[in-house]
């Protein structure tokens, strides 16, 4: 898997046609939003994992997974939650309308709203409330990206962002250290010993090529050098290749700096940046680009909004 991933995952979700799942057991408790709990039958739902009819358990995902669309659900109820206190949230009855509209059983009498999200949410194994906000945020960021993602915003966003976009490539050296999206201990203690690092690398008291050894030495990950990966000399486009925060962590740095410690939803990095290839194209070339990073771009804007009512906190 690469770093691609989680953005690849969040549009092919926020995109995604509205769906209904099924699944077969109540779950466990994955992470924590503020006082809700999100389960693994909640991740399932929203990647739309169906259980066989035989019974057969689905599959195990992969850590990384787990973790981006554990973080990209929680941005979700984060979204809606500032949707809600700006008053651009679809309302109840907009919910049920469209249940009673487009999820009835393809045979049988047809069903109240009330019938139908009992039922799917026992199927699914998650809450009435989840199934409600699921259904609620997917309206309503519909019709929050009808009046955000307009040919004026693109080409705005674009010029905001040319480096990212315009075929701009970085050669970079990356040390990944794993670790579950949300708040946790475990998070501060390698966000601290990254930073501790990276002074050591400004000073020359420590060389790149030393550096995972020296994490492998350090209290937070002694006995657990399978959750550092290295990545040398490696060219990286402004979408695609990399998670967008480490890409914007790169705009602000100069070729032979290093990154302050990076924040994605699968773990902590800090990023040596070698050497900037400059770009030429123009937003005609990658207009496709630029409305997909856009749709990232607007969910985080609306989640850090609700972030401090709703803070993700990692199951340790």
């Amino acid at each position: 898997m690469t770093y691609a991933f989680p953005m690849i995952l969040s549009v092919a979700l926020m995109l995604a046609p509205l769906s209904i799942g099924a699944s077969q057991d109540d779950g466990t408790v994955v992470a924590k939003l503020g006082e809700q709990s999100i389960t693994d039958r909640d991740v399932d739902f929203q990647l739309g994992r169906v259980a066989s009819e035989s019974g057969q358990p689905l599959k195990e995902l992969s850590p990384a997974v787990m973790q981006a669309s554990i973080y990209l659900l929680a941005q979700q109820r984060q979204a809606l939650q500032a949707l809600r206190t700006r008053k651009q949230a679809v309302g109840r009855e907009d919910v049920e309308r469209w249940l009673e509209a487009n999820a009835q059983p393809p045979n049988g009498e047809k069903s109240t709203a009330a019938e139908l999200i009992r039922e799917k949410a026992r199927q699914a194994g998650i809450t009435e409330s989840n199934l409600r906000d699921h259904w609620a945020f997917r309206l309503s960021w519909q019709r929050f990206l009808q009046q955000q993602l307009t040919d004026a915003n693109v080409a705005k966003h674009f010029e905001n962002q040319r480096q990212r976009f315009n075929g701009t490539r970085f050669k970079v050296s990356i040390v990944d250290v794993a670790a579950p999206a949300g708040q946790s201990q475990r998070r501060d203690k390698l966000a601290s010993e990254l930073k501790l690092q990276r002074s050591r690398l400004m000073s020359g008291d420590l060389k790149w090529k030393d550096l995972a050894a020296e994490l492998s030495k350090a209290e937070p990950l002694q006995d657990q050098a399978d959750k550092i990966r290295v990545r040398e000399d490696l060219w990286a486009r402004g979408t695609g290749d990399l998670e967008p925060t480490i890409i914007s962590a790169l705009m602000k740095l100069e070729p032979s700096n290093y990154s302050e410690p990076i924040h994605t939803p699968t773990g902590v990095h800090l990023v040596k940046l070698i050497e900037i290839e400059p770009g030429s194209k123009e937003l005609s070339e990658v207009r496709d680009e630029v409305r997909a990073h856009m749709l990232l771009h607007l969910l985080d804007h609306l989640a850090r909004q609700a972030e401090s009512q709703l803070p993700l906190k990692a199951i340790e």
